[in-house]
């Protein structure tokens, strides 16, 4: 079954693909219905490309809880060029379970190192052409994925440097955000707030250092103080915070 589904997401990208006006973000709603189905239980969310510093373009649950990460370029991209790129490097140091995509080709990495890869497909003649052995393989690497479970942390240190990637990863966004001159509003708000009254000589990257401890670690405190069998979610986060 899985093998039909992945010939029949293959075709509806390869009709996308011919009509000669897709882009990225035209294929995003055909993958996450290919992974949803694929395995019953899993819910990926297709997250809007809101600034290029962003975090990966889906982040994939079940019951709650995210097994993994996609981040999809437009088809025919090169993705050995896309894995030299900072921002895949830093989700790679950052992201123990992560896709690279192109729709056609998929990248599997865990830790940071490539487990392995498959292509559904190849463009010929400016169509999409099913490659059988790239099917087989694919509906294996997709389930490896979905069925991937992260290392279970047993000792403080283990901890500590989990948190310690996160961290790292959501400085580097928050330097990238000012660089690019794609801060949100309320992070604008929070740098001038703490340039003004707390450091005058605040800096980018300073500040981005403190923001994302804060985050990382003040997250950390109000899951260990959130009380009750119901999942975590972000209100409770901001409740217990």
């Amino acid at each position: 079954m899985a093998e039909a589904l992945l010939k029949d997401y293959l075709n509806e990208i390869g009709e996308y693909y011919q009509n000669g006006k897709a882009t990225e973000h035209t294929y995003r709603g055909t993958l996450r219905t290919l992974l949803e189905k694929i395995e019953l239980g899993v819910n990926a969310t297709n997250e809007p490309k809101r600034i290029q510093c962003g975090a990966p373009d889906y982040v994939v649950e079940r019951n709650n809880l995210t097994i993994g990460y996609i981040e999809a370029k437009d088809v025919g991209v090169s993705l050995d060029k896309i894995e030299k790129d900072e921002q895949l490097k830093r989700y790679l140091r950052a992201l123990d379970n992560l896709i690279l995509t192109d729709y056609l080709e998929f990248r599997w990495y865990v830790q940071g190192e490539k487990q392995m890869s498959a292509r559904l497909g190849s463009i010929r003649n400016k169509k999409i052409v099913l490659d059988k052995d790239g099917v087989k393989l694919g509906e294996e690497l997709l389930h490896l994925f979905l069925e991937h479970r992260g290392e279970r942390i047993s000792k403080p240190e283990e901890l500590a440097k989990r948190m310690a990637r996160l961290a790292h990863m959501i400085r580097d966004i928050i330097v990238d955000t000012f660089r690019e001159k794609a801060i949100s509003d309320n992070i604008n708000d929070l740098y001038t707030t703490f340039q003004n009254l707390l450091i005058p000589d605040l800096t980018h990257d300073t500040f981005a250092d403190m923001f994302a401890q804060t985050m990382a670690y003040g997250l950390f405190a109000a899951r260990y103080n959130h009380k009750g069998s119901k999942p975590f979610t972000r209100g409770d986060a901001a409740k217990e915070i």
